[in-house]
């Protein structure tokens, strides 16, 4: 089921607003954010959990399209 999920998200082609992005008029794919926004939650948490000496490194990608 969860690919089932996964595959439908990446169907949703249209961009949203990603207010989280950090630079005006950051947009995101519409079912990535759906995805992100479901685990954004327990994300956090466990980021909170990590103790301050710990160094972590958080990558991604993006296409770097602006509009």
């Amino acid at each position: 089921m969860t690919n089932l999920k996964n595959w439908w998200s990446n169907l949703d082609l249209a961009s949203t607003e990603f207010p989280h992005g950090g630079v005006e008029g950051s947009r995101v794919h519409s079912g990535f954010y759906k995805s992100y926004m479901e685990l954004h939650e327990r994300i956090i948490n466990a980021l909170l959990k990590i103790p301050p000496h710990v160094r972590i490194l958080i990558t991604g990608h993006s296409r770097g399209i602006r509009n």
